[in-house]
């Protein structure tokens, strides 16, 4: 498995990274590190200045240092661990060398330096996690109030039967989850609305059959998960806009990772789920994991 991280030495970084060290993939694991510089060289004339030869020299040093804690950080891993340096503009660089590396996963901090909030996500990843054609995880560090224990992991599974959906749950097959584990397979059902006249009539009907469609779908899905993770769990909820569903169902369960397909064909088709996965990215204040295996799969057969 080829995964690329993108740091940029804030704290962001270091969560990912933190965050990275825990996974336990099935197969080995080549690592990529890279840590892009916008150098001011970029704007005309930089390279005559006295101070630019100092500059460069500091933070040749500043990224040594750096991907020297990283590789401490990393080892439990026990990958092939390869550094990258390089000039440029953040998101091209990352996007660029995942296509290089044929990258399966790039794992980013949210917000790097660029940061206005924790709740916010930052240009470069959403950049990468919108144009990226492998899978991307964002990692957000949780809150100093966050009920979950340390070291647990609470993982909340979007799911609502599509293909990029089903490949995100195999891609979470790929990985030896601890005992602590928990998966909460979440599907959300929104009622259809039928405008007859100024007044919409919501069709309950047809809502609860979707409800018990979408109920059978995760228990066969929690069964299927019983062998890689201890505690399966799988709910319906309801609501009026998914993204706002799966962020707050995430929030109630305390979990600190939401794993979801790109896209997906849902009630209205894939540019529905396509703006739910984006949703999910931009507005949850945990981790995100945006899945895109099912890619990988199409381009193998």
């Amino acid at each position: 498995m080829n995964v690329l991280l993108a740091t940029d030495g804030s704290k962001d970084a270091i969560h990912a990274a933190q965050f990275l060290s825990t996974l336990q993939c099935k197969e080995p694991i080549s690592l990529t590190v890279l840590t892009t510089t916008y150098a001011p060289d970029r704007i005309g004339g930089t390279q005559s200045q006295a101070w630019f030869p100092e500059w460069r020299k500091l933070e040749y040093e500043r990224v040594t240092s750096h991907h020297n804690l990283l590789r401490d950080l990393l080892e439990p891993l026990g990958s092939k661990t390869h550094f990258v340096h390089v000039d440029g503009a953040a998101a091209h660089e990352i996007l660029k060398l995942a296509e290089q590396i044929d990258a399966d996963l790039i794992v980013l901090g949210a917000c790097g330096h660029s940061a206005v909030g924790r709740i916010l996500l930052g240009s470069v990843s959403d950049s990468v996690a919108t144009h990226a054609t492998c899978s991307v995880l964002i990692v957000r560090p949780e809150s100093e109030d966050a009920n979950t224990e340390p070291g647990t992991c609470r993982i909340t599974l979007a799911y609502d039967g599509s293909e990029s959906s089903t490949a995100a749950v195999d891609e979470l097959q790929h990985f030896d989850w601890p005992q602590c584990c928990s998966v909460n397979v979440l599907s959300v059902v929104t009622a259809p609305v039928l405008l007859l006249s100024e007044y919409p009539v919501l069709l309950d009907q047809h809502n609860e059959v979707a409800v018990d469609e979408a109920r059978k779908k995760g228990e066969q899905l929690v069964a299927t998960l019983a062998g890689c993770v201890a505690q399966p769990t799988a709910q319906v909820a309801t609501g009026e806009h998914i993204g706002e569903t799966i962020i707050a169902n995430a929030a109630e369960s305390d979990s600190n990772l939401i794993v979801m397909g790109d896209t997906g064909r849902g009630f209205l088709g894939k540019l529905l789920l396509g703006s739910v996965s984006k949703y999910v990215l931009r507005h949850s204040t945990t981790s995100v994991w945006i899945s895109r295996h099912h890619r990988k799969t199409s381009d193998v057969t």
